[in-house]
């Protein structure tokens, strides 16, 4: 993309992420504690409910639009800096949003996985893959290096990510703890 001086991630996008990532660690808490329940109901019921609706379909429903806008955020990251705003991303700014929409899928995907009923455990390994093969992909195609970013962080981040989601699916790693 063109040079800009654009702020790399605006607001509306970080507060989303934050929104999500929130939205997630308490999916994550209920579920560990409650399996047998199931994980929208509390959550929902925080704030009375839905008049009536199924509380698994609301969630049901938001993971999916969820899962609509990461995949849209990761898969074009050219059009997405411009649908939040950023009129000339630059490649740097690209790649922010892309790896954020890879964070996004994979707590959309941690987010289906409580839905489930799965652990805590589960739902972490399974969302640390997106992020993981954004940063494969990023490692491939040279980014960092495109970006003036040494290419040492992507291996150590992509090295701690197999190790947590080896750790945490063996069944000997703390969930809470690599959260």
């Amino acid at each position: 993309g063109a040079q800009s001086t654009s702020s790399p991630v605006p607001m509306r996008t970080a507060i989303t992420l934050i929104f999500t990532s929130l939205a997630l660690t308490e999916a994550l808490l209920v579920a560990s504690e409650a399996a047998a329940k199931p994980v929208a109901a509390p959550l929902l019921q925080l704030r009375g409910g839905l008049g009536g609706v199924d509380p698994s379909a609301v969630a049901s429903a938001a993971l999916t639009l969820s899962a609509i806008n990461s995949a849209y955020i990761s898969l074009a990251p050219e059009p997405a800096c411009k649908a939040y705003g950023m009129a000339s991303p630059t490649l740097m700014q690209e790649w922010i949003v892309e790896n954020m929409g890879f964070l996004l899928v994979g707590l959309t995907l941690a987010g289906f996985k409580a839905l489930a009923g799965d652990d805590a455990a589960q739902c972490t390994a399974y969302g640390l893959i997106p992020p993981l093969v954004g940063t494969v992909k990023g490692l491939l195609n040279g980014v960092a290096g495109k970006c003036g970013v040494p290419e040492t962080g992507n291996y150590l981040n992509g090295g701690i990510m197999v190790a947590s989601i080896v750790s945490l699916l063996g069944g000997v790693g703390d969930s809470a703890l690599i959260m």
